[in-house]
């Protein structure tokens, strides 16, 4: 709801609430058949290159269609990694930078925490640690245009 009203507004605030909030902990990731646990302010998933902004991608080796989902691991724990991390997003080496790790998925992801952590989805709140998630090939259904839709095969 505040989002929506505030527009990209909101989701500043919302980076520099959790700037402000910066500290490392313990995940536990469990991803097509490895498990791993880091310490980390943040664990991003995502399917797509954008940041937010039209400068700041990703990696090129995220793409929307190719069926696999993917885990950054941040460990920022101060406002100079975050710059860092903005520099090396800027000049394209974001893979260069030590404070962000990269893995990829193509079944299931389950984050586990050892006390409830807030999570997000696009950025508007939508519960708690553990999170699973699991990824159903071609189940998305794509309407474009006034009378044209693809559907599943």
């Amino acid at each position: 709801e505040e989002n929506k009203r505030l527009g990209k507004i909101a989701y500043i605030l919302n980076s520099i609430q959790q700037i402000l909030g910066l500290k490392l902990q313990p995940f536990s990731l469990a991803f097509d058949q490895q498990k791993q646990v880091h310490h980390a302010s943040e664990i991003l998933i995502t399917n797509s290159r954008s940041v937010g902004a039209e400068a700041l991608k990703w990696s090129q080796d995220i793409t929307l269609n190719d069926g696999i989902l993917n885990i950054l691991v941040i460990r920022a724990t101060n406002i100079f990694d975050l710059l860092g991390i903005l520099v090396t997003l800027l000049a394209g080496k974001e893979k260069r930078n030590p404070v962000v790790k990269t893995y990829q998925f193509k079944q299931y992801c389950r984050i586990d925490t050892q006390s409830p952590v807030r999570t997000q989805a696009d950025g508007d709140p939508v519960g708690e640690t553990p999170v699973k998630l699991i990824i159903d090939p071609r189940s998305l259904v794509v309407i474009a245009g006034k009378e044209g839709y693809y559907q599943r095969s």
